[in-house]
């Protein structure tokens, strides 16, 4: 599989070192050495000792924790997979908020196609770039709307429970006002069958829990197939798998009101990277009973092959 190119082209952005406290000069000029050296080693020791000094005021010390760990990134980026993978988990030692290490750590789950570890990664990226206290660099352009993307590919394509699930693709509006649909929570069936995967079947308890927390309000059911076989087959299927939905929350209890929409193959889902994914990647993702409930912005149906 090709490299996934998500952040490759995105900038560094470094954080300019504030005026350091007296005390701290001696630390702040080794760190500053290492950095200009690019020695990763050195980074390292330097920083976990400047962060380590309490005579350095606490705002210091997490600002050159961070400016320290970009510098690792910048650095780790040209390295072969396991030396960048260790050098990421030890900018995340000296910043545990830095999105980019975050982002890039899933970039690299993700080609090795570890999906749960990729979305939890994408997810507390696009977390923490959201929130400006923690972020206070502008988002370079289209990298929220790139981490939400993959995060949400990453979670159709996991095969184990999920390690994300952060609540962050979910939000209506990211960071910058840029508005976004709501990603629904899909419910995965296994191919050319009403049958839940085994994630299918926890995203279907999730679904219930939902719902029980809301008091069993009203719900769209929207059912989506893979583009093998004719138009009134898949249509058939989307419908008895969405059956199999409102059958399992009926059986959990669930009073609401059910309405049900059935795609079949007539809306693809957009996907990111296209080209680095198998076929059998592709149909999986495109295997999905999708719900909406009140005050989610609801999808284009207009083309719906059935409808209850």
């Amino acid at each position: 599989m090709r490299p996934v190119s998500l952040l490759k082209a995105l900038p560094l952005v470094a954080m300019l070192a504030g005026t350091a406290h007296a005390d701290c000069a001696s630390a702040t000029a080794s760190l500053d050495a290492a950095i200009q050296a690019r020695d990763a080693a050195g980074i390292v020791k330097t920083a976990s000792a400047l962060l380590n000094e309490a005579a350095c005021p606490g705002a210091e010390r997490l600002e050159q924790g961070r400016r320290s760990a970009i510098a690792l990134a910048r650095i780790a980026e040209p390295l072969p997979v396991p030396e960048r993978r260790r050098l990421l988990n030890s900018a995340l030692q000296l910043s545990p908020t830095l999105w980019l290490a975050h982002a890039r750590l899933g970039q690299l789950d993700y080609e090795a196609r570890e999906y749960a570890e990729a979305q939890g990664r994408f997810e507390r990226a696009l977390a923490y770039l959201n929130d400006p206290q923690i972020s206070p660099e502008k988002p370079p352009p289209g990298t929220l709307e790139n981490l939400r993307g993959y995060a949400q590919q990453a979670r159709l394509l996991a095969v184990k429970n999920s390690r994300g699930d952060s609540g962050i693709l979910d939000v209506k509006e990211l960071r910058g006002g840029i508005k976004v649909r709501r990603a629904p929570v899909p419910v995965r069936f296994d191919y050319e069958k009403a049958e839940f995967t085994d994630v299918g079947r926890r995203d279907a308890a999730f679904l219930r829990d939902i719902l029980r927390d809301k008091q069993d309000p009203a719900i769209l059911l929207v059912g989506h197939t893979d583009p093998k076989g004719a138009d009134d087959y898949n249509c058939d299927l989307s419908w008895r798998r969405m059956q199999a939905l409102a059958d399992f929350l009926r059986r959990q209890g669930y009073r609401g009101p059910i309405e049900m929409i059935a795609m079949g193959k007539r809306q693809p889902l957009p996907i990111i990277g296209r080209e680095n994914h198998s076929e059998d990647e592709i149909h999986q993702m495109l295997r999905r009973v999708e719900f909406y409930l009140p005050g989610d912005e609801k999808p284009e149906t207009a083309n719906a092959c059935r409808r209850s």
